[in-house]
């Protein structure tokens, strides 16, 4: 990490996945663990190692929660229990903020360099509340980014992302924000977090998808360990050699649903988004491992177990 403070010098506050003065989002369904991972995000960050795997501009940053007291905040950091805690702001505590030029002059009494804000919602500040409405938003979005240029200043914005089912997913990700499709259109680097299975709520893994708006999307797996922390698990080749152990331990006589399947393989103790478990399963009915019976059903071949090698 290079540490200056002159960020209107930087085009990117990690390098080329978020640019600077430019409006990001964080995106994920209620309960998806945004929070918590955008706090280990910020401990990396503060502590000066690579974010997403990537350098980072070390410049003074705040978080602001829209609607959770301080003592709420203060609570999801003593869990997290970070190296390097943020300063943090409750607009509960400033209820006459309304609008992204608010916060930032509210902030900079505070911190008077800042150069990043984490805002929880965004959404708090889109007019009457019309989030579903592409012009309301693109309004917002648009203004947002003009304070972003003009007090030279980053944003990253929290937003809800819809539950995805099997077959009703939105092929481009960066669709995924509940609302308007202006959510996509008028911002920059977006981090799509979500449980591969949404019928489970006990799932314990998490998917998280970089969605830069130039560059290819990056899609990385974590899973909460015990202390409630977010570790990143490894899908690479470690994944792929117990998956090759893992086939052979299904019931030959027995039909999987997708659902079944997806459990039995964390139960085995691999740890896939939801995204790779399909183009593993699609690759294993493609190479004549598994049976596709019906839609969403499967089973091992009538034969003996196949090789996997």
């Amino acid at each position: 990490m290079q540490d200056d403070n002159s960020s209107s010098r930087l085009p990117f506050v990690v390098d080329q996945i978020f640019p600077a003065r430019e409006v990001h989002l964080i995106a994920g369904p209620s309960g998806a663990g945004k929070t918590t991972f955008v706090f280990q995000l910020i401990d990396d960050w503060l502590s000066a190692k690579p974010v997403l795997g990537r350098d980072a501009q070390l410049v003074p940053m705040c978080y602001v929660a829209c609607d959770r007291s301080s003592a709420s905040v203060n609570r999801t950091l003593e869990r997290i229990k970070p190296t390097q805690r943020p300063p943090t702001l409750s607009l509960i505590d400033h209820p006459g903020v309304t609008s992204i030029q608010g916060v930032v002059s509210l902030v900079r009494k505070h911190i008077t360099d800042c150069r990043i804000l984490w805002i929880d919602p965004l959404l708090h500040f889109v007019s009457k509340g019309k989030t579903n409405d592409y012009a309301c938003v693109a309004e917002f979005l648009i203004e947002a980014s003009r304070t972003c240029s003009r007090e030279d200043i980053t944003i990253f914005g929290y937003v809800h992302a819809t539950k995805a089912r099997e077959g009703e997913r939105v092929l481009n990700p960066r669709q995924r924000i509940l609302g308007s499709v202006a959510w996509a259109a008028f911002s920059e680097t977006i981090i799509l977090i979500e449980p591969p299975d949404n019928d489970d709520p006990t799932s314990n893994v998490r998917s998280v998808l970089v969605l830069p708006r130039n560059l290819p999307a990056e899609e990385m797996t974590y899973a909460f360990n015990s202390k409630g922390r977010l570790e990143q698990q490894q899908t690479g080749d470690f994944a792929e050699e117990m998956l090759k152990e893992f086939l052979p331990t299904l019931d030959p006589n027995r039909v999987y649903t997708t659902l079944d399947l997806m459990r039995e393989v964390a139960d085995f103790g691999i740890h896939l988004s939801r995204a790779t478990f399909f183009r593993w399963v699609r690759n294993q009915v493609d190479c004549d491992r598994l049976k596709l019976v019906s839609k969403g059903k499967y089973r091992l071949p009538s034969a003996a177990t196949p090789s996997v090698n």
